[in-house]
């Protein structure tokens, strides 16, 4: 009869279910009611916020090319892509003095960053479901790939083969402090509010507008206790008190003196591996010209992050998750670096 199934397809249902269930012995134990979350815990960090808020382009070809135009050598009356002020001051039937405006060519390659997932015959044979396990693999190996993105973005050094055999880009850190960059040593190790107002000025006396600080957990928690003492010190004076603040003071974002600044607190900004000294940034990701284009710091993209199936190799199924891209700092001057940080006697605690 039509829809009816014969002995020898239950048969092979049933051996296929044997296979995929799996028992235990608990005679001895507690009875525990199953907790239907999710099968995958994932113990260890998930976020990328610089890959995150960093805008993203298309990229092209083998390396990604612009023209970079610099303010003239003479800055004595200020920067500026032409004549200077008192030259571009003329008499009737003359003219301003011209001026040719300085301009670079810039070109960065491409470098590809990801990783494999695979499952085995034997996770197959095991009675487990290939696509189950794919999917899932596929899923973590992503958010691998991208968090190998994140640490680059602040460590790529492209002078360094990498172990994989492959090059990276040039991160944060490098381009900052060998394009030009304002790099300002801590005199004595320790990070302050202040420390960041002086990075910051010379960013703005350059041309740029801070917009968001990079720091490792250590100097969130002394910035944080420096915030809150100026509260508390407010507070004393009759200005403020810590009225609302329930459960203590998070900050996200502080005005240096040049406008409201975000905060990302990043898990990999450790300290330097030959110095042993650690690194804070003072960002300006978001545009030259006063609009939210995005243009300052970029990610170029002529493959963004995806996959692709291997098919059978040896004895497993595999599918490279990878993107090929690049970091262009189109405007390195107005850019902040601190360095030389020990943290020398300051501690988080209050």
């Amino acid at each position: 009869m039509q829809g009816m199934l014969t002995a020898a397809q239950i048969g092979k249902s049933l051996s296929d279910m044997n296979k995929a269930i799996s028992e235990t012995n608990v005679s001895n134990g507690n009875l525990v009611r199953e907790d239907l979350q999710s099968q995958l815990v994932v113990m260890g960090p998930m976020e990328t916020p610089l890959r995150n808020r960093i805008s993203r382009i298309a990229g092209n070809g083998a390396a990604h090319a612009f023209y970079r135009m610099k303010p003239n050598a003479d800055v004595s009356q200020g920067p500026f892509y032409g004549t200077t002020p008192s030259n571009g001051v003329f008499p009737k039937g003359g003219l301003p003095t011209d001026a040719t405006e300085a301009y670079q060519y810039v070109s960065y390659p491409y470098f590809n960053i990801g990783d494999v997932a695979q499952v085995t015959f034997q996770d197959q044979a095991q009675g487990k479901s290939f696509m189950d396990l794919m999917a899932q693999r596929t899923k973590v190996k992503t958010l691998n790939a991208a968090m190998i993105e994140e640490f680059f973005i602040l460590w790529g050094d492209s002078a360094e083969v990498q172990d994989g055999g492959g090059y990276i880009f040039d991160g944060l850190l490098k381009q900052i402090s060998t394009l030009g960059g304002q790099v300002h040593p801590s005199t004595d190790g320790t990070i302050t509010l202040g420390t960041f107002s002086e990075v910051q000025k010379m960013q703005f006396d350059a041309g740029g507008t801070p917009r968001v600080i990079v720091i490792d957990s250590k100097a969130k928690g002394i910035l944080t206790n420096e915030v809150a003492q100026l509260y508390a010190l407010q507070g004393l004076a009759g200005a403020a008190n810590f009225t609302g603040m329930q459960g203590g003071l998070s900050v996200r974002a502080w005005d240096f003196g040049y406008g409201p600044v975000d905060w990302i607190v990043s898990r990999y900004l450790v300290a330097d591996p030959y110095s042993h000294k650690f690194y804070a940034l003072s960002l300006d990701d978001r545009s030259m010209d006063g609009q939210n284009d995005g243009n300052v710091i970029t990610m170029a993209d002529v493959d963004p992050m995806h996959s692709i199936d291997l098919a059978i190799v040896a004895t497993a199924w595999r599918k490279v998750i990878y993107e090929t891209t690049t970091l262009i700092v189109s405007a390195p001057a107005f850019q902040g670096l601190i360095t030389n940080l020990t943290y020398a006697g300051q501690t988080v605690g209050g």
